[in-house]
């Protein structure tokens, strides 16, 4: 199987390079590894939609791939949500794709400015619907994210954004990942892990060490998986 883990940063899933076999590298954007069966393809983006869009559109563009992995860290809004906890997005958006009127933010499906069931979109949303059936991708919660361009912070805005767009995570990545995935139907997930909550910044209550040991247990875990 060709499967392609991408990433927006090298940091976030290390962890689990040191579990693969290196067959080739390269030092700036992509690796090559094996694990049983396995060949797998290193992409790191770069933080946000358009590296991601990018690097991911000539990469899907260039080869085929039987699994694309996306993995990374989150925020979460609702502060209950446990701390390294990792989740499957299956439903992503991009949230500030819209204009604002006044106080009030309009996306531009609901100004009619575009379809929002034009392929990929579904209701202006897109859905990840297609993934391996492997036991540990089914286990994990599902979750719904907001795609943004800026961490938010001020509660005025983190309000206006969720109430909009209910979701439980945030990333600057997902929604990029799933439109490049689902244009090119290419089996993807999208896994966070929790390493935050969405709220006034301060990164001593961050929980950055468990939520990237989680992250790349469950990587390892679904790699493993697709071995058998």
């Amino acid at each position: 199987m060709n499967i392609l883990l991408v990433a927006a940063t090298a940091f976030e899933i290390h962890p689990v390079l040191s579990q693969l076999t290196p067959i080739q590298s390269d030092e700036k954007e992509a690796g090559h590894y094996g694990l049983g069966n396995l060949e797998i393809d290193l992409l790191i983006t770069g933080i946000g939609m358009i590296h991601t869009a990018f690097h991911l559109g000539q990469t899907l563009a260039l080869k085929r791939y039987d699994f694309v992995l996306n993995a990374g860290i989150a925020g979460a809004y609702n502060t209950t949500m446990k701390l390294g906890k990792v989740v499957h997005v299956t439903r992503d958006c991009v949230a500030e794709f819209g204009t604002d009127e006044g106080t009030r933010f309009v996306s531009f499906f609901e100004s009619e400015l575009m379809d929002p069931d034009v392929f990929p979109y579904k209701s202006g949303y897109l859905f990840n619907e297609k993934w391996p059936d492997l036991p540990i991708l089914n286990d994990l919660p599902q979750s719904t994210g907001n795609t943004v361009n800026r961490i938010h912070s001020a509660p005025e805005t983190i309000e206006l954004l969720t109430n909009y767009y209910p979701a439980e995570l945030e990333t600057m990545e997902g929604a990029a990942f799933l439109y490049g995935c689902l244009s090119a139907k290419t089996p993807c997930a999208q896994i966070r892990a929790i390493s935050n909550h969405v709220q006034e910044r301060d990164k001593s209550r961050w929980q950055l060490s468990s939520a990237i040991e989680n992250l790349n247990k469950t990587i390892l875990k679904i790699l493993q998986e697709l071995c058998t």
